[in-house]
């Protein structure tokens, strides 16, 4: 049954019981009722040449803040778009899709009621936007059983009244491990580790992998679609690798050296026409990290027989697993040794480090257009989206 909706929701916005009565959420009925565009400040200023803007905060005051794990794209242009959800204590939030530079492309707010994490019927969890899609993930039908019920919505970037993907019951604590979207559809990792692929109609479930297919018995993790291909990581402590699936190959090792535990690969990412990922070798089986790491490019491929790994430089971190590097326009970004960003020259190795301040603290690596890094992390201590120009970082290093 409908209800008043709350003060918080803007007028003319509508409920949306997509998912159940129990999780309401809301809609506008028209594009021009969306919230107004990002708008960017300059950062700190600082002695070290850096041309950043930092996202204004300004929608609830000193309450405003931004939730973990935005996600940015680019559009056909070249130019940015960004998933990200505004909090704003325990009222509500805003969970958007909006060009860095243009409007917001569409919106839902979830209404918290004063409530608690622990006390909502359902929880939201922003998957991603990626190749023109996003992906919005559902948690929960009721209080009693909100860990229950897994599932999604997600769509067009455009659509303002984005339909479920999936729905279904799973045993209690049994989580969805992960979600990922693009093009041709999204992949799902469910609560038994098993990896699917849907086309966005929902019309097919194909099965990609599971632990207990892997040949080593390894759960996939870091998923991605790019170009109709899956791809993932597997690891441990001790060994780490990158695995594809595609039509015409089904799923395999893609740079990844099954039974051998002296070398790994992890932090793949793609832009559909640069491969980056870090390489590490020379460890012993009984030992966790790489002595020797580095940072490797190619051009985009699916096939492992066809793939032309070269060198870029020297990894300055120990982290071989971990987040994926974001590649655009011939650069690629990483997390650098202290707790800061490395950006990399593909057509050289040349790397630039994106350095801190004790107000400007950039931690995360959302993506990268021709001319800026975007990034998370702390500007004046609160958690937010960064934006930094290319050809403010400096004059570098050259490749070691």
């Amino acid at each position: 049954m409908p209800k008043p909706i709350p003060s918080v929701v803007p007028e003319g916005w509508q409920e949306s019981l997509n998912w159940s009565c129990k999780c309401r959420y809301y809609v506008p009925q028209s594009a021009a009722m969306l919230p107004p565009p990002i708008t960017w400040e300059p950062c700190p200023e600082a002695n070290d040449g850096l041309v950043c803007q930092s996202m204004v905060m300004n929608w609830a005051g000193k309450e405003s803040k931004i939730a973990a794990n935005p996600s940015m794209d680019r559009n056909p242009d070249g130019s940015a778009v960004l998933q990200l959800a505004r909090y704003v204590n325990k009222a509500y939030s805003i969970h958007m899709v909006a060009d860095a530079d243009g409007p917001v492309r569409t919106a839902m707010y979830f209404v918290w009621g004063g409530k608690a994490w622990t006390e909502l019927e359902c929880r939201t969890y922003d998957e991603g936007v990626n190749e023109g899609k996003f992906i919005i993930l559902f948690r929960g039908n009721d209080i009693e059983e909100w860990e229950d019920y897994q599932g999604a919505i997600g769509s067009d970037l455009d659509n303002l009244h984005p339909p479920p993907l999936m729905k279904y019951k799973s045993p209690v604590g049994a989580y969805t491990q992960g979600m990922a979207g693009g093009a041709t559809g999204f992949l799902v990792l469910d609560n038994n580790l098993a990896l699917h692929l849907h086309p966005w109609d929902t019309s097919e479930k194909i099965f990609i992998t599971s632990a207990a297919v892997d040949p080593e018995g390894l759960k996939a993790g870091y998923l991605r679609i790019r170009d109709g291909a899956a791809f993932w990581g597997t690891s441990t402590l001790y060994r780490t690798g990158i695995n594809v699936w595609d039509p015409i190959g089904g799923a395999r090792p893609f740079i990844r050296w099954v039974g051998d535990w002296t070398r790994g690969a992890g932090n793949f990412g793609t832009d559909g026409i640069d491969m980056v990922w870090c390489q590490g070798e020379g460890k012993a089986p009984n030992e966790t990290k790489f002595p020797i790491r580095s940072i490797m490019t190619a051009p985009f491929t699916t096939d492992p027989a066809k793939l032309q790994p070269r060198r870029l430089r020297a990894l300055p971190t120990n982290r071989i697993s971990g987040a994926p590097a974001q590649v655009g326009c011939g650069y690629a970004a990483l997390e650098g040794p202290a707790n800061d960003l490395i950006v990399t020259r593909l057509s050289d190795g040349w790397s630039w480090f994106v350095p801190n301040t004790v107000e400007r603290r950039l931690s995360t690596a959302l993506g990268l257009t021709c001319t800026e890094l975007f990034a998370t992390g702390e500007i004046n201590g609160r958690y937010t989206i960064a934006r930094v120009r290319l050809d403010s970082l400096g004059t570098g290093l050259p490749p070691d």
